[in-house]
């Protein structure tokens, strides 16, 4: 109840107790009274009568007095109190109370605010102390992320109700969304469904065959199998994560790794169709010689001038013959299967192992020259070797006792470029060299360096191009797609390296009907939309939506929407100046029928929270037609759940709210500024509501139904 509506009836109760009072009392000494003495009493009663109401009269105003001053200087500041001492212990520690009301409350107020800067500080001492003995938790979640985040493969690790619990950025470029217009990115994310990216079947069929395994009593249960991911093709392997019983182990999580074999099978399609290409080629080139050869054999007489011709044909058919089988060598060589041999590494780290490598084997000096460092895809191991190699021939059939090596970045291909004294290998000795085989594989098929170099998509060359001497080699990459500036900076501007987890989801609410679950580990996504006006139902438009998941407590700043709406109308200029968004930010943005479908996957499974969410559903509402997205998703409100906590207080708007509980707004009217700030507002709300004895989702959706701000509507 209201303190202004206890007041009044206060007020009413005494007016109502003094003058029942006075009218009961003469009803009594009307009572009490003979006939005679009533016909005394009739006389006078003109001049009786006023004066005992106007005595109530201003007794009631003597003590309506009275009460409306207990009220404005003890029970509202009193109330007032109790609140901001809840906020102080259970949100904000660095609250201070403003002193009002009488002395005796001021007083209570600075013994408060004193006792809170002790609260203050002993809360700072403990969270020091749960800090420090976090540290090595931390420790060893930062070595799991340097683990996770290095493996060339994606990793996905789900709880046993098939919830994502970690992710590697392999993972989430290997589901990425395809679809730019959404702009919600990787639906990829924690607390979500795996079923949601890749297909169930495979998966339950995966845990069936693991659990068959455990039971029959391997050590290492693994399974896989090939999955179709969008237009990916995904080997998938499958191990479990067990707890271990006293009599059985059971499966509690189960880790993907996924790796995209697309390239691989289109490689292998390509080579099959080049292979009967070749082939047909071939066998008409097989069938003309023969031809040839029948003639000139079976016809002796044939003039000289025809046989002559035929042995140019069958010289024009061996020399194709021989091209296209060199040309088969070249397409053999970049398919050779040694991909996982595959590293990133620094042109300067190679040219650095390559002179230690050169002057320890052969005392070969070296210069280096590097223009622009970059990094280079290759096998590491072949390369040093087949250079070794090509450096151990010139040193001991040229004397070549000096290199000079140098890195090159023309138009986003980085090219090394040896080069020896001039005139003192002949070119011969060179591509020997680079014909040379150097390994064989399993198929006993034997490869040279150049072929190596193929097959990581590069090329060789002699220097000089045409002379019958030659002075250097120039080696050739395709780019790696990095640079030394950003090849170990995660996409993520929130931490330091890719990896994202919540191992509290291990305990899952699945299990539990959504009402039921707790505040504390509800998963929810906070958002708010930038509009052309306050008027949705009068025309007004979506310009942009920002949001933000939240799992278990945290923010996760990797899962966000940051997305400019294109509203097909007249942007005024008084949504400018609030928003800062200009008429030219929102050309060539998608409209709100591409966005919304990727926002309704973003909170898919998900709790809404909004700031007077009212005003954002009301939008959503009326696109439901028109997009044929209808969110049913349950909503929380931060403007009705602070008006229940703290019902006394006068400002409920989010910045009010913020700076109640100290929170920065970091771009304010913008979509993912205000959908950062709805998020902290409502994690810091939740103890205040535990307080009021509301847990859980199905209890805050109730409350919020009695906020005198619930009957807003738009």
């Amino acid at each position: 109840m209201k303190p202004t509506f206890k007041y009044w009836a206060f007020l009413l109760i005494i007016a109502l107790a003094i003058f029942a009072a006075i009218g009961i009392s003469f009803e009594a000494s009307w009572l009490s009274l003979n006939a005679g003495d009533r016909l005394q009493a009739e006389g006078l009663a003109h001049k009786l009568i006023p004066f005992p109401f106007l005595g109530g009269l201003v007794i009631f105003l003597i003590v309506g007095g009275m009460v409306s001053f207990l009220f404005r200087n003890y029970i509202i500041p009193i109330l007032q109190l109790a609140e901001e001492t809840r906020l102080i212990t259970a949100v904000n520690a660095k609250h201070r109370i403003e002193p009002c009301g009488a002395a005796e409350v001021r007083q209570l107020i600075e013994i408060i605010n004193e006792s809170a800067a002790v609260y203050e500080a002993l809360t700072t001492t403990v969270d020091s102390k749960i800090t420090q003995a976090h540290a090595a938790l931390i420790a060893e979640r930062e070595r799991l992320s340097a683990l996770m985040s290095e493996l060339p493969s994606g990793v996905i690790v789900c709880d046993i109700d098939n919830q994502v619990l970690l992710y590697n950025q392999q993972a989430k470029r290997l589901l990425s969304d395809s679809d730019p217009g959404s702009g919600t990115g990787a639906h990829l994310g924690l607390g979500r469904s795996i079923f949601g990216l890749l297909e169930k079947n495979p998966i339950q069929h995966g845990l069936d065959v693991l659990q068959q395994r455990i039971d029959s009593g391997h050590d290492q249960p693994t399974t896989g199998f090939m999955i179709v991911a969008g237009k990916r093709y995904l080997r998938v392997t499958m191990a479990p994560v067990l707890e271990h019983g006293i009599d059985s182990e059971r499966i509690i999580s189960y880790v993907l790794t996924l790796e995209d074999i697309a390239p691989q099978i289109n490689a292998d399609n390509r080579r099959e169709v080049w292979l009967q290409g070749l082939n047909n080629e071939l066998h008409d080139q097989l069938v003309e010689i023969r031809q040839a050869i029948t003639e000139i054999i079976e016809t002796p007489e044939l003039p000289a001038a025809e046989r002559d011709l035929r042995r140019q044909q069958i010289r024009i058919a061996t020399d194709a013959i021989e091209s296209r089988l060199e040309q088969a060598r070249e397409e053999s060589a970049r398919h050779i299967r040694s991909a996982s041999h595959n590293e990133q590494v620094l042109g300067a780290d190679l040219l650095s192992i390559l002179t230690q490598h050169l002057a320890r084997r052969f005392g070969i000096r070296t210069t280096t020259c590097i223009e622009t460092d970059c990094w280079l895809r290759l096998d590491t191991y072949i390369t040093i070797q087949g250079l070794a190699f090509l450096a151990g021939r010139l040193n001991k059939r040229g004397a070549v006792e000096y290199l000079r090596m140098s890195l090159h970045l023309v138009e986003g291909q980085p090219s090394i470029s040896f080069n020896w004294p001039s005139d003192a290998i002949p070119r011969a000795e060179v591509i020997d060299w680079k014909q040379t085989p150097l390994v064989t594989d399993r198929f006993r098929h034997t490869f040279c360096f150049a072929d190596f170099i193929a097959s990581s998509g590069g090329s060789l060359s002699l220097l000089p191009a045409d002379a019958a001497s030659c002075d250097g080699i120039k080696i050739s990459f395709p780019e790696a797609g990095l640079t030394p500036a950003t090849a170990n900076r995660s996409d993520n501007d929130y931490g330091p390296r890719p990896l994202f987890y919540e191992f509290n989801l291990f305990q899952s609410a699945l299990y539990e009907k959504m009402a039921d679950i707790p505040l504390r580990r509800l998963t929810f996504v906070a958002f708010d939309t930038e509009t052309t006006g306050l008027n949705p139902s009068d025309g007004d438009e979506i310009i942009q939506i920002g949001a933000i998941r939240v799992v278990n407590g945290r923010l996760l700043h990797n899962e966000i929407v940051d997305q400019l709406v294109d509203p097909l109308r007249y942007l005024p200029a008084i949504a400018t100046q609030i928003t800062g968004i200009t008429p030219e930010m929102l050309v060539g943005q998608p409209t709100i029928d591409k966005v919304l479908p990727g926002f309704y996957k973003f909170a898919e499974g998900a709790a809404l929270v909004a700031h007077n969410a009212a005003f954002d559903m009301r939008f959503l509402q009326l696109l439901e037609e028109k997009t044929g997205i209808c969110f049913k998703n349950p909503v929380l409100d931060t403007l009705l759940l602070s008006s229940l906590v703290h019902p006394h207080q006068d400002h409920h708007s989010l910045d009010g709210i913020a700076e109640r509980m100290n929170l920065k707004i970091t771009g304010r009217h913008t979509g993912i500024g205000d959908a950062i700030v709805t998020a902290e507002i409502m994690l810091r709300l939740i103890p205040l509501l535990e307080s009021e004895g509301i847990f859980t989702l199905g209890e805050a959706i109730k409350a919020s139904a009695l906020s005198p701000f619930a009957k807003q509507t738009y």
